[in-house]
């Protein structure tokens, strides 16, 4: 919402968040208790360093004190020559409070909590059912079917069908919900149950063997634990780490074709980086900043990363983050970008039908 010229009423604008907007490409990978912080402390900047806002927030009173719509509106209408800055501010500003609104209405604080506790091995499958016990009443189906597909994802083969019955009735889900549950994961090849089903095949997309799920699998960020909810590290961070340092295993992601010598592999290397520098292609420019890596290039080859199946948001932050700290482009491509409701609609679509069971 913001004021037309003129008549100084409220309208809806259209904007974009794009890379042009130079607060966007600060804020777009924060934790998201920082980017209430900044956006905080850029508004009173703002207004202790313009002599003209401040003389106007003092003849409007303490209204411009606070940091919301109304007085950032007072402040472009009396000072409209900083439109477009206050706009912009005004254009976050906005979004992380609907952001908290929306945080607030579907309980994510004590949701995502016990998602990463789960995940990270710090609670059990009977702290758990006690969460989903309190809270069912309140709590959506696809959003219990998420907690428990963290608690299977994490510890595999922890199911039986005495478990399932009772996992059911405890989370107040249907049949369909648990086969969904079980039999989607089982289709992605985690290992649900205590004796593995067919559908939880041995052989994984490239013809490999399998890697079996490995209880509590992914770690905190190191020294980044002041916040209960940015406690999960995507495992996409330890892959594009390995392969940056040249240590990914060669069982889990087998060559193409396989380098017939080392002296082999060392010359395509030094091929593919001339290749590089003659080409003349910077597919991530660095004359800004936020973009990744150092402002004149990156300083070794591209590391380019695809998922079959669909990326995560946070998969996406970690590529930008890795680009920044291995000074490396990082190029993450995938057939989809997931969000939570996306993934969970996927395992109702893949689930054999419910007359087969």
């Amino acid at each position: 919402q913001v004021e037309s010229q003129g008549s100084g009423k409220s309208e809806p604008r259209e904007a974009l968040l794009e890379e042009s907007d130079d607060l966007w490409m600060e804020l777009r990978h924060m934790f998201i208790a920082d980017v209430y912080t900044m956006l905080h402390d850029r508004f009173k900047d703002f207004q202790n360093k313009n002599k003209a806002a401040k003389a106007v927030g003092g003849g409007l009173g303490k209204s411009t004190d606070s940091m919301s719509a109304t007085s950032i509106r007072q402040l472009i209408i009396a000072l409209p020559q900083y439109r477009e800055v206050l706009g912009r501010l005004a254009l976050h500003i906005q979004l992380s409070s609907e952001l908290r609104t929306s945080t607030n209405n579907h309980n994510l604080t004590d949701v995502g909590e016990l998602e990463q506790d789960v995940v990270l091995g710090e609670k059990t499958s009977k702290d758990l059912l006690a969460f989903l016990t309190e809270h069912q009443s309140k709590m959506d189906p696809s959003v219990k079917v998420r907690l428990l597909a963290c608690y299977l994802a994490t510890h595999p083969g922890k199911l039986d069908y005495a478990k399932r019955q009772q996992w059911q009735k405890t989370a107040g889900l249907t049949g369909e919900d648990m086969a969904a549950l079980c039999e989607g994961l089982g289709r992605l090849g985690v290992r649900v149950m205590d004796t593995p089903t067919p559908s939880e095949g041995s052989k994984s997309f490239f013809g490999g063997k399998k890697k079996n799920a490995v209880k509590a699998t992914r770690k905190k960020r190191g020294g980044e634990d002041e916040y209960a909810l940015n406690r999960f590290q995507p495992l996409l961070h330890d892959i594009v780490s390995d392969m940056a340092a040249g240590r990914m295993s060669a069982e889990e992601f087998p060559y193409v074709r396989p380098p017939s010598s080392e002296s082999e592999s060392e010359s395509a290397k030094l091929a593919a980086s001339a290749r590089t520098a003659r080409s003349g292609l910077n597919w991530a420019r660095r004359n800004q900043e936020g973009a990744g890596g150092s402002a004149a290039g990156p300083s070794g080859r591209r590391l380019v990363v695809f998922i079959i199946g669909g990326a995560t948001r946070g998969e996406m932050r970690v590529a930008h983050q890795l680009a920044q700290q291995l000074d490396r482009d990082v190029i993450l491509g995938s057939t989809s970008v997931d969000v939570p409701n996306t993934f969970v609609d996927l395992l109702y679509s893949i689930a054999p039908m419910k007359d087969s069971y």
